[in-house]
């Protein structure tokens, strides 16, 4: 429960971050959330809420529609979580 918690403020600490300063940049919370995809474990469900939370705040601050990067980034924490992990070996990455 703590790590939903942690998760929660930093994320929102990331995306208040990125809009404040990296507006045009790069999607640093999109970033972090790919990578937070391939190095949990398979049987931990945080980085499904990390995209849900990830991508509600990150609509909030954006000019879409609300659900627009909820669906990106959940639809892709799925992709990788279970089409890309079980089939393609990445290195460095413990299962």
């Amino acid at each position: 429960m703590i790590k939903y918690i942690i998760s929660l403020f930093l994320l929102y600490f990331l995306v208040l971050f990125q809009t404040s300063f990296l507006v045009d940049l790069f999607n640093l919370t999109f970033w972090v959330i790919i990578f937070w995809s391939f190095l949990e474990k398979k049987e931990s469900d945080l980085a499904f809420f990390n995209a849900l939370i990830g991508g509600f705040f990150l609509d909030i601050f954006s000019n879409n529609f609300i659900g627009f990067n909820i669906i990106i980034l959940l639809t892709l924490t799925f992709l990788i979580k279970y089409l890309i992990r079980p089939h393609v070996k990445i290195p460095y990455v413990e299962r």
